[in-house]
Order: structure tokens, then C-alpha cells, then sequence
């Protein structure tokens, strides 16, 4: 690991060489994973480049950090969360016109949720912990795809139009994870 300043912000990063064709940034666990193809002699120049987005990508970690120290999580069990996301997606499928296959709950490492190409819903159980409203919001994320699979234009207006507030829904699904996280890291 290294570390450089990107900003007012200083970062540890790790260098991961791999057979690829592009280099691709990582934002992992509060540091920056650099991942290279063999040939690529200069880390901290590609990191450099992005620098703008890098900051700002840390930046709005670090404040989702600060907002989940203030939060709450709720603790419904499993079968509680099963029960609430059932219902919202028989609700929400019929706003949409979409039908949807089977619902599955499991934890997850970096989602909260996923749809398959065969219409299967999946959910982290870590979101037991959101309250309603943002079980809502991912169940509407999910659903949505089974009309747009991309998160193109398309697919926000469709997000858009059963959940205007879909920006400060994604923002507040971000502070959460901070916030489970600290609490799983005590």
C-alpha cells in the first residue's frame, strides 16, 4: 500500500496487476484499488488524471461516513423482511405492469439488491435495517429493470415516475451502509 494526497484528502492506495486491457479505480474499505494490465509503468499518473472524480468520490464518502453516525437502524428479523418485501413487490409490479419470478433474500457483500435476466428478484437481508421507505426504494430499483435492464435515462424515468425522490433515496441507501457497517464493525 502507498498513499497520496488527492486534495485535501489523503488515501492509501494498492497497486493490483492484472491481465486487462484498462486500468480500472476502485474506491474499497476507504482506500483506492488500482487495478493495471502488466504493461502500465505509471500508477500515479492514471490516478492523477482522475483525480477530480477521485476527490470528489472520496469526498462524498467521507461525508456519508459522518451522516451515518447519526442514524438509527431498524432490527426486524428475516422473515419480517420477507413478509414487507413481498408485498411491496406484488404492489409495485402491478404499478409498473411487470410480473417478476422468484423473490430470494441472502446477504450480500455490495448490494442491496438484484435482478436476473429471468425476472428472479434478489435481496440483501441487510436490509432489515433500512426502514420502510428505503426497502421500498430498492424494491422499485429492482422491478424496474424488468423494463429497462440498464440504468440508462430510461430507467431513471421509470424510478422517476413511482419515486420522484429517487436521488435522495440512493444517497440515503449509501449513508446506511456506513451506518450498518460501523455497527457490525463494533
Amino acid at each position: 500500500m502507498r498513499n497520496i494526497r488527492i486534495g485535501d484528502i489523503e488515501t492509501a492506495y494498492e497497486v493490483i496487476r492484472r491481465p486487462v486491457k484498462h486500468p480500472k479505480i476502485e474506491l474499497r474499505d476507504g482506500g483506492i484499488k488500482l487495478i493495471l494490465p502488466h504493461s502500465c509503468d505509471d500508477p500515479e499518473g492514471i490516478l492523477r488524471r482522475h483525480e477530480a472524480w477521485i476527490h470528489r468520490k472520496l469526498s462524498y464518502i467521507r461525508d456519508a461516513r459522518r451522516e451515518a453516525e447519526g442514524i438509527s437502524l431498524e432490527d426486524r428479523s428475516v422473515d419480517e423482511l420477507r413478509e414487507l418485501i413481498e408485498g411491496l413487490a406484488a404492489e409495485l409490479a402491478g404499478r409498473l405492469g411487470v410480473e417478476y419470478g422468484r423473490i430470494t433474500l441472502r446477504t450480500m457483500r455490495t448490494k442491496w439488491g438484484s435482478c436476473s435476466s429471468r425476472g428472479n428478484l434478489n435481496f440483501n437481508t441487510l436490509l432489515r435495517h433500512l426502514p420502510d421507505e428505503l426497502v421500498e426504494y430498492v424494491v422499485l430499483h429492482e422491478l424496474a429493470h424488468l423494463v429497462e435492464r440498464k440504468h440508462n435515462r430510461d430507467y431513471w424515468r421509470i424510478v422517476s415516475s413511482v419515486n420522484p425522490a429517487h436521488e435522495r433515496m440512493e444517497h440515503l441507501l449509501s449513508v446506511y451502509w456506513f451506518a450498518i457497517d460501523r455497527d457490525e464493525g463494533e
